[in-house]
């Protein structure tokens, strides 16, 4: 910032009266770079930014404070009615786009009942432990990357935008385990369709994924949409007996 006196006004802005006026013009301050801008532009102008770099926006919520735990990122659920209270929480890594499972905590409170569940995987060494109301460890490959339910749905959103960015539609595999008796189920995703997808007076374009369960005959659709950051609308699963769904209510969160 530089001070400008009056013929130097003059000089930058020659139409501006700097003498017939009842408060005389005696000097101004110049920033060559600077300029104006809306405040509340600004603030949005970084979210969108942000949220194209993948950061969550969580709208009409004030931050009380930030936690960080050793730079690992962490996806909790919580949900209560009159009669259960349910709280799931998955600590991973996420490196080149790869999901690496650390911990998930389950804890499952219902009148006379309380159940907690966690399960540690053990940093690469192939070795998970389970600890709580169910007890087991079990031993795997090393290279095998096991996902809890939770963050599954991280490692699923980033093959997607993959499949998209690289037009390679190719079937993805996810090894997900049972958190009653640690058992290891490999499940293949593959590119259904694309689709339209209705929600909140609006129309989406969106990808749908198709999980396959060919040893009980069973197909669980998931909805993606690009423009909410590949975010899972809505899921459907279809069984012989029944057909099951869990469908969003309402976006807290771009990205």
């Amino acid at each position: 910032t530089k001070w400008l006196d009056t013929n130097e006004i003059k000089e930058l802005v020659p139409i501006m009266n700097t003498d017939n006026l009842r408060y005389p013009v005696l000097g101004a301050a110049y920033q060559p770079r600077g300029g104006v801008a809306r405040h509340d532009a600004v603030a949005w102008g970084f979210a969108m930014r942000a949220d194209e770099m993948g950061v969550d926006i969580i709208q009409n919520c004030e931050v009380k404070n930030i936690k960080t735990n050793n730079n690992k990122a962490s996806i909790t659920f919580d949900a209560k009615t009159k009669i259960v209270k349910l709280f799931f929480e998955s600590t991973f890594d996420v490196i080149n786009d790869q999901v690496f499972s650390e911990k998930y905590l389950v804890t499952i409170k219902a009148l006379l009942i309380k159940r907690n569940y966690l399960i540690k995987y053990g940093k690469g060494n192939g070795v998970i432990e389970s600890s709580g109301e169910n007890e087991w460890e079990i031993a795997h490959k090393q290279d095998l990357r096991i996902l809890d339910p939770l963050n599954a749905q991280i490692q699923m959103r980033i093959n997607v935008k993959k499949m998209v960015d690289t037009n390679d539609f190719s079937p993805f595999e996810i090894a997900l385990q049972d958190i009653r008796d640690g058992e290891i189920e490999i499940n293949t995703y593959k590119f259904s369709r694309n689709d339209n997808y209705e929600f909140d007076s609006k129309t989406y374009n969106s990808i749908v994924i198709e999980r396959v369960r060919e040893q009980d005959s069973r197909i669980t659709e998931y909805h993606l949409v690009p423009e909410l950051g590949y975010l899972i609308l809505e899921v459907i699963d279809k069984k012989e007996s029944s057909t099951e769904k869990l469908k969003l209510q309402k976006i807290l969160s771009l990205g």
